[in-house]
């Protein structure tokens, strides 16, 4: 009884320093999309979004989720003594180095497609677009750096890096954005992307003279298959979100309107946003603990003192968030936005199947079953998809909601079935009676208000 309530109490102070620290990160975000918005309007906001997925996106491609993969890779022999520890995050840094280049030339490569999918015929920014690889390279670069900072438990030095690395994107854009307008949403991210990386490499200590040779990244790419395979597998399962946000903005844009893509965006952002602050710590903290075990049977209640750790986080905050969305999103953005208050509330539902299954969907990543955690993603994307284009067919943008809340509790079904069968896990009772709890709450809040 004294290990699971001090098992609750390690997750909310975790969650607490995180999700301080994401609060933090929010309020300085929502002052950089204040500031976006209220420059550039809802087109340049969607032109702004649309440029932040193909950084995303591409990243994702080509990054080999040195960020996750790496965590376990230098988990697994943190405790193993310095040397083991000093080969694998070398290895990390090396594959950081060659996923870098690769994503640089790749995204260069396909400038022209992704220029045509998101704006048509209608718009050419292929100049902009050339430059989005430095943006993508530097991200792969400092996902490695975060990757040893998670491996190595250094929460305190990211949680300040998190920071950091938030006023320094607001304080570029607006100087850049303000003085060249849109033309400047793409150096922004570039300059933006160096910074932090500049921010990683001091909080790892890194240096020119410990970084990778040209022998230790052949090395790797001959020898280290392991983190390879969880790689790939954990890119393309990235790609398979990151890929479908992209695909539902550029089907908002050449169907609907930059406008809509503006307002989808803001909701969107509000959303994840706000259901970041409770999930906040499950990479940071979670993620490791749950590589360290190696039995479902460990892994069990770690999984389900997590769900209720989020749910326990995240439903009053959905409670209190509800009722204020009407007056909260205005002041966030503009009054041009106030069209996504119907699409925030129908899709703040999606939060608490959301609460649910991340910490599942982390048991493949954990087991290092690499092809079972793609199709697990890839089956998520695509319900994701389908929802959402089938909701904005039907209902506009709160049919797009209702479809974002509808593919949120069918992946936490199809999650928790499939994880049952392949890894023998099984939900408690305090899960399913909180999430059934959670969702009814909300909804009466969401009837009542209405």
């Amino acid at each position: 009884m004294n290990s699971t309530r001090g098992t609750y109490i390690r997750n909310i102070k975790s969650a607490g320093l995180f999700g301080g620290v994401q609060i933090i990160n929010i309020i300085i975000g929502l002052l950089k999309t204040k500031f976006v918005a209220l420059l550039l309007g809802t087109n340049g906001f969607g032109m702004f979004s649309i440029y932040n997925s193909i950084v995303r996106m591409s990243g994702d491609i080509t990054g080999l989720g040195i960020q996750t993969s790496g965590v376990k890779k230098i988990s697994n022999y943190y405790e193993q003594g310095n040397e083991k520890l000093d080969k694998s995050i070398i290895s990390v840094r090396s594959w950081s180095i060659f996923a870098a280049l690769c994503g640089f030339i790749i995204t260069l490569v396909m400038s022209p497609l992704f220029n045509f999918i998101s704006f048509g015929r209608s718009e050419n920014h292929l100049f902009e677009l050339t430059f989005i690889p430095f943006a993508v390279s530097l991200t792969t670069l400092s996902g490695g750096e975060i990757a040893i900072l998670k491996g190595t438990g250094k929460q305190s030095k990211l949680a300040k890096l998190m920071i950091a690395g938030t006023v320094i994107s607001l304080i570029i854009s607006i100087l850049l954005l303000y003085t060249f307008g849109a033309k400047a949403i793409v150096p922004s991210l570039v300059l933006s992307a160096l910074f932090i990386y500049l921010l990683c490499c001091r909080a790892t200590g890194l240096r020119f003279s410990n970084l990778p040779s040209i022998n230790d990244i052949l090395n790797c790419l001959k020898g280290d298959i392991s983190l390879l395979k969880l790689g790939i597998a954990f890119s393309l399962a990235c790609l398979a979100g990151s890929g479908t946000e992209y695909t539902i903005r550029s089907f908002l844009s050449t169907n609907a309107s930059l406008e809509i893509v503006g307002l989808y965006n803001a909701g969107f952002m509000i959303t994840m946003t706000y259901s970041g602050v409770a999930f906040s710590a499950l990479e940071a903290d979670y993620f490791p603990r749950l590589a360290r075990n190696c039995t479902i049977g460990s892994m069990m209640g770690i999984i389900n003192r997590q769900i209720i750790t989020n749910l326990l986080i995240a439903l009053p905050l959905l409670l209190v968030f509800m009722p204020l969305v009407s007056h909260i999103l205005p002041i966030l953005f503009s009054h041009n936005f106030i069209g996504a208050v119907s699409f925030v509330k129908v899709a703040l539902f999606g939060v608490i199947a959301r609460a649910v299954y991340l910490p599942i969907e982390y048991v493949a990543l954990a087991q290092g079953k690499s092809l079972l955690y793609l199709f697990q993603e890839s089956v998520s994307a695509i319900l994701l998809l389908a929802s959402s284009i089938l909701g904005y067919h039907i209902g506009g943008l709160i049919g797009l909601g209702i479809g974002t809340s509808i593919s949120a509790f069918m992946e936490l079904l199809f999650v928790v079935v499939y994880t049952h069968y392949t890894f023998g896990y099984k939900p408690s009772m305090k899960v399913i009676f909180g999430t059934m709890a959670s969702f009814i709450m909300l909804y009466a809040m969401y009837v009542i208000i209405e």
